[in-house]
């Protein structure tokens, strides 16, 4: 068995193969991209992404910051009730409990409080956005979509 080199034979992008070929003809510079075929179940997966997007991105939101919110209450509130019970010059715990601006807040609740309720935020959001690729795999993969590139 004889294998020869054949410099006649072009080879396209569409990797068939053509006889006697100039190098100007495989590639074309009017060629129309074709327009990708819709079908139900390309529309369908359309709507469901939509869908899938908005309401895990409003729940998630939601959840971000009711979560950032307990989160920097708390710890400013666990900041607060130290304060209300360290002894001060003069100044009694009752008058401390009934006058919220007589105790003085440390440094936890007012750089700590805040900072560990915007790491919570982030936190959650990135989550969400986590939550929300999955459900969309989930719908491509219930549909035979394959996975997207949105």
């Amino acid at each position: 068995m004889v294998v020869s080199f054949n410099p006649q034979i072009k080879v396209d992008s569409a990797l068939t193969f053509k006889q006697n070929s100039n190098a100007s003809d495989s590639t074309s510079a009017t060629a129309e991209p074709v327009p990708k075929k819709l079908t139900a179940n390309k529309v369908a997966a359309n709507v469901a992404y939509g869908w899938v997007n908005i309401s895990e991105g409003a729940k998630g939101t939601v959840r971000a910051v009711v979560s950032a919110f307990v989160v920097g209450t708390a710890i400013a509130g666990y900041d607060y009730a130290r304060s209300l019970f360290k002894k001060q010059d003069g100044i009694s715990f009752f008058k401390k409990l009934f006058n919220p601006k007589k105790v003085q807040l440390g440094k936890v609740g007012k750089y700590v409080a805040p900072a560990a309720a915007a790491v919570v935020l982030v936190a959650n959001v990135i989550l969400t956005r986590f939550k929300i690729n999955q459900r969309t795999a989930n719908v491509d993969h219930a549909l035979y979509e394959g996975h997207r590139d949105k």
